[in-house]
Formats: C-alpha cells, structure tokens, sequence
C-alpha cells in the first residue's frame, strides 16, 4: 500500500513539474 501511495505521489509530481515549465516556456515566448 506504502508503495502504492508513493507510486502516485511521484507521478503528481511528474505532472507538476511538467506544467509548471511548459507555463514558464510559455511566459519566455510572450
């Protein structure tokens, strides 16, 4: 369950830090 948890933990991260540079990219462009 333990690993489970930090499976989905590591995958918002993942997400997280994807968005945020594809915004700062975005904010360079303009």
């Amino acid at each position: 369950m333990e690993l489970i948890l930090n499976k989905e933990y590591r995958l918002v991260i993942i997400v997280l830090i994807s968005v945020y540079y594809r915004y700062r990219f975005f904010l360079l462009l303009f």
